[in-house]
């Protein structure tokens, strides 16, 4: 049995194509272009031990407030026990207005259940990791975050509230970034009162942090997990 294509589907029901010819907003410095291939094969070493995906945006708040928020979750998670790593979705922002499209670069950070600075298991049930989930979302305010349990075909959204909002299971890998960024973006593009409505397209491109190029550089990015 073919195992579900989230992304195949929601592509399916949108059906919603903008030009790549695009302005991009470089609120964040030092992202190289990742490939989906590249992104998969990153999200596949760290799957069975389980991981959670949290960003700290709002769609109410700007780009300069999100970018605060984004440096404030990154210290709470290198004062964490968990090693982490940063990745970005840019979307298509097109306003009906017709304005210039531009790429917005929607960040969020994937938590393997690894101790800081090793990849040795935290907790084989994954329940520390999860808590330390439901802590930051309650914090930055968020509506869900993904929780992907330790050898485990399933992956919950779980509310700040600690319960669970959606559940899935036989989902392909290469799905999960996919699909997280596009649930993301749905909250980022909902529109606000007083404000110019907005028209997203999916998910076009991926970014992860260059790797450090001096040792007092990967020293001040303690915890982080850096990839070529």
């Amino acid at each position: 049995m073919k195992k579900k294509n989230l992304f195949e589907m929601f592509n399916a029901l949108n059906g919603t194509k903008i030009k790549k010819m695009v302005e991009k907003k470089k609120l964040y410095n030092g992202i190289k272009n990742i490939n989906e291939t590249n992104l998969n094969r990153v999200l596949g070493l760290h799957f069975k031990a389980g991981m959670i995906i949290i960003s700290a945006n709002r769609h109410e708040y700007s780009h300069e407030q999100n970018k605060s928020n984004f440096e404030h979750l990154k210290k709470d998670l290198k004062n964490s026990k968990f090693s982490y790593f940063p990745v970005y979705g840019g979307y298509i922002e097109k306003s009906i207005a017709g304005e210039k499209p531009v790429e917005v670069i929607e960040p969020a950070f994937i938590v393997p259940n690894y101790k800081i600075a090793s990849n040795i298991i935290y907790d084989n049930t994954g329940e520390a990791l999860k808590r330390f989930g439901i802590e930051l979302s309650q914090k930055y305010n968020q509506e869900s975050f993904l929780f992907v349990p330790p050898k485990s075909d399933k992956y919950y959204y779980i509310t700040p509230d600690g319960n669970v909002d959606m559940s899935f299971s036989g989902v392909e890998i290469n799905n999960i970034a996919r699909e997280y960024f596009t649930r993301l973006n749905k909250y980022s593009s909902s529109n606000q009162a007083g404000q110019t409505e907005k028209r997203f397209s999916l998910v076009e491109n991926y970014y992860l942090n260059e790797k450090p190029n001096s040792i007092s550089n990967a020293s001040i990015r303690y915890g982080e997990i850096f990839y070529k």
